[in-house]
């Protein structure tokens, strides 16, 4: 982080609002009420953010995911008290376990009023607590330095939400601090993997057919710069879960599917003689125990204290220095698979997900419809990027992330660690 010191005189909301400017924030989701709302509204207007009026404050929650997991930044939610908080929970939750960081500005009640007001009361806090990293009123003197230990508890991962409960006489309060400029830096742990390494490297020297499973921790440019590296140097078959598909294109020959936990990619797995888990965060797996009795390497940002499985070698801290580490080390990787063999089994996955209606119109025929619209628009040519797609939870969605094809990581959003409904839309 880089700071640039000057004093002014600001109010909370100023403060705040430059806060989110300083993190390459453009929009502002929400539904406004009266207090700190309209203020927050009016600073953000004067640095060119934009409000965006949302029907309801879950919705507006994901929003501010969505944008949050497209940009790379903090998305941002703004609501009223009371019932307006009481509505965000769902779109928090969704925040939360599908690591995205946003933050939900509320408007609250102040000590006085808590005293004599029960209209509209609740514990926000208390509310909000099982759904986000943390909370803050901004009512102590340092507001720069706890608004950036908001985002950064935000950004680090697992990413998710924070909650600021901002009320009107907070919101119009003058401070006199210095402006801190936040540069966003790519979040790193320095961990100390030499004796993993080695033993990382002495597993995948003695395999012959591992499967990489790709998951959501390896969506950033360079992440998946570095994945495709070592893909194609291995030679590996790929999959990949619902939130990093695109990590590795549909139409690449060592795309194998999908991986959910589930029993479609058995067949590729049960193959294996070692599975490596890039990025893959266990969120985003089916409710079912861990089926496989393989030796496992997993490589991520962070060490999970709850997962299906327990990894025989951990590699954890930044993605791309572990796979350029391990591209160093090991010059050729040895493997028995053959491209034919991953086309069969990535065929024969399609086919277990095929799901056409008896009567009317299934979701595999809406699918096919709008693909073959997309596709008629790019002459064929399947390396043009296709429309950005969001899915909603439910039975439909095995058919479309199956069948969509992405080339690129986020060319689909789906809410996959609390797969709620309602996501779609508001994500759009």
């Amino acid at each position: 982080m880089t700071e640039e010191a000057t004093h002014n005189t600001k109010t909370v909301a100023e403060i705040l609002a430059q806060a989110f400017y300083d993190n390459n924030v453009t929009h502002i989701y929400g539904v406004p009420g009266g207090g700190s709302s309209l203020l927050l509204i009016e600073a953000a207007a004067q640095l060119g953010i934009k409000f965006v009026l949302t029907r309801t404050e879950s919705g507006a929650m994901m929003m501010a995911s969505a944008t949050a997991e497209l940009t790379g930044t903090i998305g941002v939610a703004l609501t009223t008290k009371g019932p307006g908080v009481a509505s965000a929970a769902n779109g928090s939750a969704c925040s939360l376990l599908d690591r995205a960081p946003v933050i939900l500005v509320t408007d609250g009640f102040t000590d006085q009023q808590s005293n004599f007001i029960t209209h509209q009361f609740i514990d926000q806090k208390a509310l909000l607590a099982p759904v986000n990293k943390g909370h803050s009123r901004l009512e102590e003197n340092q507001v720069i330095s706890e608004i950036n230990r908001l985002v950064n508890l935000a950004m680090s991962p697992p990413c998710g939400p924070v909650h600021i409960e901002l009320t009107g006489a907070t919101a119009k309060k003058e401070v006199i601090e210095p402006q801190t400029q936040k540069i966003n830096e790519d979040y790193q742990i320095n961990a100390d993997n030499l004796n993993t390494l080695k033993d990382a490297c002495e597993l995948i020297n003695n395999a012959s057919q591992p499967v990489f499973v790709i998951g959501l921790e390896a969506r950033s440019i360079e992440n998946t710069e570095k994945i495709r590296q070592l893909i194609e140097r291995t030679g590996y078959p790929v999959l990949t879960t619902y939130k990093a598909k695109g990590v590795i294109s549909d139409y690449h020959p060592q795309y194998a599917g999908i991986f959910t936990g589930g029993i479609s990619e058995s067949a590729c797995i049960s193959k294996a003689d070692l599975i490596i888990l890039i990025g893959v965060d266990p969120v985003e797996f089916v409710l079912q125990k861990w089926r496989y009795q393989v030796p496992i390497i997993d490589i991520s940002v962070i060490e999970y204290p709850v997962h299906y499985v327990r990894p025989d070698v951990g590699l954890y801290g930044s993605i791309s220095n572990n796979i350029s580490t391990l591209l160093k080390e090991i010059p050729v990787w040895p493997s028995s698979w053959k491209l034919s063999a991953i086309e069969e089994l990535r065929n024969n996955m399609l086919h277990s997900l095929e799901c056409h209606a008896k009567e009317g119109i299934g979701s595999q025929d809406v699918v096919q419809v709008a693909l073959e619209s997309a596709m008629s628009k790019h002459e064929g040519n399947l390396q043009k990027k296709l429309p950005l797609i969001t899915v909603d939870a439910g039975a439909h969605m095995f058919s479309v992330m199956a069948f969509w094809p992405c080339n690129q990581p986020l060319d689909v959003l789906i809410s996959n660690g609390l797969a709620t409904m309602a996501y779609a839309l508001p994500a759009a």
